[in-house]
């Protein structure tokens, strides 16, 4: 999927959704992180992926924020 059929999809959801994607990446984030720090881990890059989900996230919920 491309970012701006993405970010037209995240701009349709709810911010209760929306919150609550951002609360499970974050939990998910954790529990990578400590995957990360104990050497299980793989795909580091999963940690930037994760982490910049929860930005476009937030930033999304910011712009609605914005709009009302």
């Amino acid at each position: 999927m491309k970012k701006a059929d993405y970010l037209k999809e995240l701009r349709s959801i709810s911010q209760e959704a929306l919150q609550a994607k951002v609360s499970d990446l974050q939990e998910e984030l954790m529990n990578i992180r400590f995957k990360h720090a104990s050497g299980q881990l793989e795909k580091v890059s999963e940690l930037t992926a994760i982490r910049r989900r929860i930005a476009q996230l937030k930033t999304v919920i910011n712009e609605q924020n914005a709009l009302r």
